[in-house]
């Protein structure tokens, strides 16, 4: 059971990002984040800056992601991909702290590796 006054309702999307900052960037045992895919803007980045920072303060922190393998990889050869806004973590240094995942549905093969990057999407 839950405690509800140990539940706090996030209304906006600005709401739900600065949460995960503050979270990541005061996390100490670990960070699980589960995602679509992560954008290349200024708040993506922010928010690997911040996760960047809590790895270097605290070399027990783990932090594991799993996102989407088709969408991740979206604009990879064009260096705009999910997988980009991450290099950051991927430092040697993080390499036993950090796992990066991706899902990738059985359904996707065979034929549907030869389609378009974004027509892989809808299956």
């Amino acid at each position: 059971p839950c405690d509800a006054d140990d539940i706090d309702i996030l209304s906006t999307p600005t709401e739900f990002y600065e949460s995960l900052v503050n979270y990541s960037r005061g996390a100490k045992d670990r960070i699980f984040i589960s995602t679509l895919y992560l954008g290349q803007g200024e708040r993506e980045k922010h928010l690997v800056d911040s996760m960047k920072s809590a790895l270097q303060q605290h070399p027990d922190l783990h932090v594991s992601i799993l996102m989407d393998y088709c969408r991740s990889l979206r604009n990879i050869q064009d260096e705009q991909s999910s997988l980009h806004t991450l290099l950051p973590l991927f430092d040697a240094q993080y390499n036993a702290q950090m796992d990066v995942r991706l899902f990738r549905t059985p359904n996707l093969q065979g034929m549907w590796t030869y389609l378009p990057e974004r027509s892989r999407e809808v299956v």
